[in-house]
């Protein structure tokens, strides 16, 4: 059973990537976390917030073994 710990942050939108297909959407935001730029991902892929605004997004660790450790950042609303 893979590991997990998770926080909650909140960090204002750098830039926007959007795109659809044929109805399905997909939305990413770039944030900085400390001093890193990483890519929050909305994965309904519903929001609209740009440049500019404040997101909270999941700031998650997965640990399924001591090789295969992961991030992710996923939007909360």
């Amino acid at each position: 059973m893979p590991k997990t710990t998770f926080t909650t942050s909140k960090a204002q939108v750098l830039k926007v990537y959007s795109t659809s297909d044929a109805g399905h959407n997909f939305i990413a935001y770039v944030v900085d976390r400390g001093g890193v730029e990483i890519v929050v991902s909305d994965p309904l892929g519903k929001s609209s917030y740009k440049v500019g605004d404040t997101i909270e997004y999941l700031d998650q660790k997965i640990e399924v073994d001591a090789g295969t450790r992961s991030l992710s950042f996923t939007l909360l609303k």
